[in-house]
């Protein structure tokens, strides 16, 4: 059957829990509760500018179990994961030097 509350990022997310500004294309698999970036989410906080390319992952959901704001997390095709512009909000010139 395979293991639970598998992500990529976080496996279970729980409490005032926030993600913001990240990516992911590590391959995830396991019996239930996974996602691309979250496997169980059970927290009170926020999914702010997340990608991952659900090709690369072999998961077409950013999380597996729970319901956050998902309006920011978004499925990248890898061409679009390759270029600056693709990340809104994020600060390349003074983070990413």
């Amino acid at each position: 059957m395979g293991a639970t509350r598998v992500g990529s990022l976080v496996c279970y997310a729980s409490g005032a829990t926030s993600i913001t500004n990240a990516y992911t294309i590590g391959a995830v698999s396991g019996g239930s509760e996974v996602g691309s970036i979250v496997g169980r989410w059970s927290a009170s906080g926020t999914l702010n500018d997340l990608y991952w390319n659900s090709g690369l992952t072999g998961e077409a959901l950013a999380v597996g179990f729970g319901s956050p704001d998902l309006s920011t997390v978004n499925d990248l095709a890898v061409a679009k994961m390759k270029r600056e512009s693709s990340y809104a909000n994020w600060d390349f010139p003074t983070t990413w030097r």
